[in-house]
């Protein structure tokens, strides 16, 4: 495969509802068969503008960049971004990616790196921040009781997992809820944060 000086070559991934096609300028994505496409670049989360291949699973959109794994699982409307040193790749260089059942396997400049997949994900960034101060991150539980959650206390990334018994009863409009604190050693924000409960694998 290219490196990065030259224009990837990974293939476009497709579903039924859209197809995505990386680039050297970003994440191309079409919901309308190809006839048209919105790009995605840092400015919705992903790690770097060069995409060297897209892994489609429903709607979860797997992103290999050359600053990190690129998840998004909103169709590709926002990423949250794993690098090395928040989420132990090989290397940030990553070249492509597959998903075979719960497994993504992410091919980096230093070497194969492999992690499970948990069923319902969902990641996201909490919107507060200080561009001022450092800020701090913690979260609460969530306010079903059920589900886990869990946030980088540096970068504000988090994620969230239902249980087994959320999954099973979940239906189009199930949601869930947690509140995210942001800190800077002076002044204290909260933001509460609700997602969607259903299977995305």
């Amino acid at each position: 495969m290219a490196g990065s000086s030259s224009p990837p070559t990974a293939e476009p991934s497709s579903t039924d509802t859209f197809t995505v096609t990386a680039s050297n300028g970003g994440l191309s994505i079409s919901t309308n068969g190809g006839t048209t496409f919105t790009n995605k670049t840092t400015a919705n989360g992903l790690g770097y503008n060069t995409v060297y291949g897209v892994y489609v699973s429903g709607d979860t959109v797997y992103a290999a960049t050359n600053a990190g794994v690129s998840i998004s699982t909103d169709g590709g409307t926002t990423f949250t971004n794993y690098t090395q040193s928040s989420s132990g790749l090989g290397s940030n260089t990553v070249k492509a990616l597959y998903v075979n059942g719960g497994t993504l396997y992410a091919a980096t400049s230093g070497g194969l790196s492999a992690t499970t997949i948990s069923r319902g994900l969902v990641a996201g960034s909490a919107g507060i921040v200080d561009t001022v101060r450092t800020t701090s991150y913690t979260v609460s539980g969530t306010d079903s009781g059920q589900g886990t959650v869990t946030i980088d206390p540096d970068t504000g990334a988090f994620t969230y997992i239902p249980t087994a018994a959320q999954l099973e009863a979940a239906t189009a409009s199930s949601t869930d809820s947690f509140t995210v604190t942001g800190s800077n050693g002076v002044d204290t924000a909260t933001q509460t944060i609700t997602v969607k409960v259903g299977s995305k694998q």
